[in-house]
């Protein structure tokens, strides 16, 4: 689908996928990510343009939940780890941008209270 004729994307391709993607729901997300067809290279910096991605939607989401900030952030301290229902481990990646984003929030919020 993202290919070109060598089977990989090219730099202006998964740069043209990244901005297309930004406004996408996480599904079409993950269809697109698990379509392309990419070199080592290209992995390596996917991984890195995907991490942004999804922390970005991620952010997205709990600004506009409340609700689930509230949730996020009654976790304290506590290391976060995410598993499918059958146990296996889903992507050693999403705990820790939660955790950074629980950071973020109450960095934030602190600021809020100290500067009213």
């Amino acid at each position: 689908m993202f290919a070109n004729q060598h089977g990989d994307i090219t730099d202006h391709e998964l740069f043209t996928i990244q901005k297309g993607m930004q406004n996408a729901s996480p599904e079409e997300c993950r269809r697109i990510g698990r379509s392309l067809k990419m070199s080592a290279a290209t992995i390596a910096e996917w991984n890195k343009v995907s991490s942004k991605m999804l922390e970005a939607q991620m952010r997205r989401s709990f600004n506009a939940h409340p609700e689930v900030t509230a949730e996020l952030l009654r976790t304290g301290d506590a290391k976060i780890t995410h598993n499918y229902p059958n146990g296996n481990p889903i992507d050693e990646r999403f705990g820790p941008i939660l955790e950074k984003i629980r950071s973020d929030i109450r960095k934030e919020q602190e600021l809020d209270k100290n500067c009213n």
